[in-house]
């Protein structure tokens, strides 16, 4: 009877933790170290900070990872809808270094990723009126955004300062 009030697992927890692994393993660490959050989540999960040339240059991402078993792809399969929480959108609107939105297909191990300062800038009319509304956001990544080997892109990313 007493093992009734043992904690019990989660699927959500099991999801997030293979995700959280597999960003690990997957940016190269050629040129990324990983640094994981630790203590109480508030909305970055981890920081990705750039490697040039042997030498920190203080280039960083800050991310919040979403694992997945099934990603929703929309609009023929050209982007994944993600929902995210307000406080998420602006915690990272307020970051001096990109922030951005990695979600993982935990079954392909696949890693989409969205700078979430820019879909705001870009999408600033849409997500003011659902935050006026109190509705919930729906992040949409275009799936050509997958984080390989030669990560330009996120490299780039890193090396923007934000005001």
């Amino acid at each position: 009877m007493i093992e009734l009030l043992y904690p019990k697992d989660t699927p959500a927890r099991k999801i997030g933790s293979k995700a959280s692994s597999i960003v690990h393993y997957k940016f190269n660490t050629e040129h990324w170290i990983y640094r994981p959050e630790s203590g109480i989540d508030y909305g970055r999960d981890c920081t990705l900070e750039l490697i040039e040339d042997e030498t920190w240059r203080n280039h960083k991402l800050e991310c919040q990872i979403k694992g997945t078993l099934n990603p929703k792809f929309i609009l023929n399969g050209k982007f994944i809808s993600q929902n995210l929480d307000f406080k998420t959108l602006l915690y990272a609107l307020g970051s001096s270094v990109s922030f951005i939105l990695l979600v993982v297909d935990v079954n392909t191990e696949t890693i989409y990723y969205q700078c979430l300062q820019d879909y705001y800038q870009e999408h600033k009319e849409e997500i003011d009126n659902k935050l006026k509304k109190n509705e919930s956001i729906n992040i949409r990544i275009p799936t050509k955004n997958i984080t390989i080997k030669n990560d330009i892109y996120l490299q780039n990313l890193a090396k923007r300062k934000r005001g």
